[in-house]
Parts: C-alpha cells; sequence; structure tokens
C-alpha cells in the first residue's frame, strides 16, 4: 500500500497482529526429569517468542537447569539453543528469555540438586502463533 494510503484504522490494524499476546501461564513443579515448561509453541508460520520464568522459591541447595529449543528448519526436530544453571537462593529471580523468531520453541527444566520446587511462567508470542 503507498504511504499516502496509510490512516489510522490500517495502521491500528497491522499493529494489532504484532502485539504480543500471553499464550501461556502457569505454575509447574520441578523434578529431577528435564520436562518441557507448560506446552511447545508451534505454528507453521514464523512467529515471535519471548518468556518469563520466575525461579523465586529457590533456597540454598538447589540447582535447575533451564534448556531452550527451536525447531530446526525441517519443523519437526528440535534442536538446543541454549542451556544455563542457576543454584541456590536467585537474586534476581526473573529469567528472561529473549525474543527470537522461529517456527517452534520450547523450554525445559530439570532440577538437579536439593529440592522439587514451583516455578512459574510467562510465555508471550505475537499474535496468531499458540
Amino acid at each position: 500500500m503507498p504511504e499516502a494510503e496509510w490512516d489510522g484504522t490500517a495502521l491500528q490494524a497491522l499493529l494489532a497482529n504484532i502485539q504480543p499476546t500471553r499464550v501461556q501461564f502457569g505454575t509447574q513443579a520441578t523434578t529431577n526429569v528435564l520436562a518441557v515448561i507448560g506446552a511447545a509453541i508451534e505454528n507453521t508460520v514464523p512467529f515471535m517468542v519471548e518468556a518469563f520464568i520466575s525461579l523465586n522459591n529457590m533456597v540454598v541447595g538447589d540447582a535447575f537447569l533451564v534448556l531452550e529449543e527451536i525447531r530446526d528448519q525441517n519443523d519437526a526436530t528440535y534442536r538446543e539453543y541454549v542451556r544455563n544453571t542457576y543454584s541456590n537462593v536467585q537474586a534476581q529471580p526473573m529469567i528472561r528469555i529473549t525474543p527470537k523468531r522461529c517456527q517452534g520453541w520450547r523450554v525445559s527444566i530439570q532440577r538437579t540438586a536439593g529440592g522439587d520446587r514451583n516455578v512459574t511462567f510467562q510465555f508471550f508470542t505475537d499474535k496468531g502463533a499458540a
């Protein structure tokens, strides 16, 4: 559409489709087995995804592995993107998973030391992905 034809209504409609939507949120207990937090977010078209995970329930002696994976070019196989280990009480307990564009994404957590704890999570995508 030529620039002269853009009006407020068209721009609002465009922006409405790219505003983030909180597609998943909740609480999940850790275990000694690597488990997907919430559910994998997948779509047939690329989308932006980001997340927050709260480790505020960790205590001294706890250790959690957080693994982020993205679907490969075949849209069927997940590949490791990044892994981090968090230990003991977290001074800054909110983990931010930075935005990325993909067609499939999931994050998993595993207790590697200490006790099982509840973690809370919020996953955001641009509209249309679920």
